[in-house]
């Protein structure tokens, strides 16, 4: 193996990483209170779509496969964390209506 590919896998590995170190936090406090209310939905939204266009640019870019899927594993957690500030909005509107 070369120091590059060292460095490489070194820097994708501490990517992943510090994706989950990162969108965890949100997602526990959002399980755990059950509440979203003072965080933007539209935020959210518009990351999610970010790393979705970033996905496809990667992938089009013919970019190894190995960044479009850390990307494409963002793009989950960032989807979870959309999902449930969503759901929670709406059930906290319903309860509160």
């Amino acid at each position: 193996m070369t120091l590059k590919y060292v460095i490489y896998i070194t820097l994708v590995m501490s990517q992943a990483i510090f994706s989950i170190v990162s969108y965890l936090p949100q997602i526990i406090q959002l399980i755990k209170t059950k509440k979203s209310e003072d965080i933007s939905t539209s935020t959210w939204v518009l990351l999610s779509l970010s790393f979705f266009d970033y996905a496809v640019i990667l992938w089009m870019d013919k970019v190894s496969i190995s960044l479009v899927l850390l990307n494409l594993f963002e793009l989950s957690l960032c989807v979870i964390t959309t999902i449930l500030v969503v759901y929670y909005k709406r059930k906290n509107r319903k309860v509160n209506a």
